[in-house]
């Protein structure tokens, strides 16, 4: 199984979407094995909204090692030193977990889901 995180391209989003497309521009990466698109994340910027992390996951694709390792790297190479927020999907129970475990802090109720800030340290380390 070969497996890659790279940066998403214009095609993979068309693919990944369909008919259901992001709200705004956005900085994202893809998770691929195969050959083939299973997650793709990063951040969103919708109109008069705050930059917004996101992440979708094809189902049937639950490895832990890769969704950790894949919110790690958009972290890291997508989120840089900005701020950002997150909701933490209401399907996903687990997301309020990870957004903890990745350093984002609760601060508010959406009708989605819980929302989280994230705010770099500045120190490299998220």
């Amino acid at each position: 199984m070969a497996w890659v995180i790279r940066w998403a391209t214009a095609a993979d989003i068309a693919s990944f979407y369909g008919d259901r497309q992001p709200p705004g521009p956005l900085r994202a990466l893809v998770s691929e094995v195969d050959g083939e698109v299973e997650a793709v994340g990063g951040i969103c910027y919708p109109r008069g909204g705050w930059p917004t992390l996101f992440s979708d996951i094809r189902p049937g694709t639950r490895s832990a090692v890769r969704v950790w390792k894949g919110a790690r790297a958009i972290l890291e190479r997508v989120v840089g030193d900005q701020p950002v927020v997150a909701v933490a999907d209401r399907d996903e129970p687990g997301a309020p977990r990870l957004l903890e475990r990745l350093g984002f802090e609760r601060f508010g109720e959406t009708p989605e889901g819980p929302m989280y800030r994230f705010t770099p340290r500045g120190d490299g380390r998220g």
